[in-house]
């Protein structure tokens, strides 16, 4: 990646990150859970590190993805109820 070229996880050098266990407590699910999704790239996050390194969480982009999630739910069931 150049210089130019920027993170898309990473949009602002002030945004707020979360460890894996306090997005977990956030969410009500276990850390476990979070792993296997960020993993999948069904989550945004940034891995840190070598290895397995430590995974760092965007807030705002999780609580938009789960923003997202919610208004799909929402016409799903609405689809479902016709």
């Amino acid at each position: 990646m150049s210089k130019e070229q920027k993170n898309p996880v990473v949009e602002s050098e002030s945004e707020e990150f979360l460890t894996v266990a306090e997005a977990a407590k956030l969410l009500g699910v276990f850390p476990s859970t979070l792993y296997r999704e960020l993993w999948a790239r069904r989550l945004p996050g940034i891995r840190i590190g070598r290895g397995r390194g430590t995974w760092r969480i965007p807030k705002r982009q999780l609580l938009e993805h789960l923003r997202r999630q919610a208004e799909a739910r929402v016409v799903r069931e609405e689809v479902d109820n016709v």
